[in-house]
């Protein structure tokens, strides 16, 4: 026994893709109307192009290019270069005693 062919899931895709259909034509009809009476036309002619080729202007805050702040990696709170400054410090001063011993 086979079920009809307009009935299950089947049966609503085939309604929705007819749905989808119907409309894109209604779409295409208003798209005709205004090409005949030259409406279209005059729309794609006041239609700024962006340069990006968007079709819409956002509102968006400009960002001027600066080069990258180099950020220093910290190690323990303390920065690098100044842990290393220290630690040369302690081992010169360390040599020194050492020496002088």
């Amino acid at each position: 026994m086979t079920a009809p062919a307009n009935s299950g899931f089947w049966g609503s895709v085939d309604s929705a893709l007819g749905r989808a259909l119907e409309v894109w034509g209604q779409v295409e009809a208003v798209k005709a109307k205004k090409a005949s009476t030259g409406q279209l036309q005059n729309e794609q002619a006041n239609t700024t192009e962006l340069e990006n080729g968007a079709a819409v202007l956002v509102d968006a805050p400009k960002t001027t290019a600066q080069p990258p702040q180099r950020q220093e990696p910290m190690i323990f709170g303390i920065k690098q270069s100044h842990l290393l400054m220290g630690s040369v410090g302690l081992l010169g001063f360390a040599l020194i005693i050492k020496a002088v011993k």
